[in-house]
């Protein structure tokens, strides 16, 4: 059995006997084991992950750090506020969507380049609608 099929084992039991070991795996070498180890204490979702899964913010992998940020927001803690709103200015867009996806499963709303644009789109399209409206 590869140390990936005990990750996805670990996070399929889904309980607190799975925390440590899972927490261990956030170190290991292989990324693609901190990336599963990060989606399985997102389903567990109990404080004891919230530090570590915060540390993941910080890794070389983009997807263990927007798997973190994802999961950071299914447990639903503002302790991860404000680490959350430091990933909002990651490189990477998937690291940036999966921030604002968590910020908004906590329940606060930033003004984010995304959430900036799809408001003025919005606000065109009522202006554009409204002023096809007033010509006719």
């Amino acid at each position: 059995m590869s140390v990936n099929q005990v990750v996805d084992a670990l996070g399929k039991i889904g309980k607190e006997l799975a925390i440590d070991p899972l927490i261990k795996c956030l170190d290991d070498d292989e990324s693609y084991v901190r990336f599963r180890a990060t989606y399985a204490l997102g389903k567990i979702g109990k404080e004891a992950t919230i530090e570590p899964l915060i540390k993941c913010l910080d890794d070389d992998e983009y997807f263990v750090r927007s798997s973190a940020a994802e999961a950071l927001g299914k447990i639903g803690t503002e302790l991860a506020i404000n680490p959350l709103i430091k990933c909002l200015h990651n490189n990477d867009y998937l690291v940036r969507s999966r921030t604002e996806f968590a910020q908004g499963e906590i329940g606060i709303e930033l003004m984010t380049d995304s959430t900036v644009l799809l408001r003025a789109a919005g606000a065109l399209q009522q202006i554009g609608t409204e002023a096809i409206r007033a010509d006719s």
